[in-house]
């Protein structure tokens, strides 16, 4: 099982970015391939880890420029 860090690097702290290239970080931090036992108590080989983005500051800015410059 393979485990990103969930944390970009400084130099990409101040960075825009794209809708695409948030799309791909997100995926980059939060999807696991492996044996995941689900709540539901079935066997699943990927999971989405919501939380990796969510508390990640860089990636929560991000996404809320995006949504706000969405909703404008």
């Amino acid at each position: 099982m393979h485990f990103p860090s969930a944390f970009l690097p400084f130099s990409q702290l101040f960075v825009k970015m794209s809708h695409s290239e948030l799309a791909k970080e997100i995926v980059r931090v939060s999807y696991f391939k492996g044996e995941f036992r689900l709540r539901s108590g079935q066997i699943s080989d990927h999971y989405f880890d919501k939380y990796q983005f969510e508390f990640n500051p860089l990636l929560l800015k991000q996404s809320i420029k995006i949504c706000r410059s969405r909703h404008r």
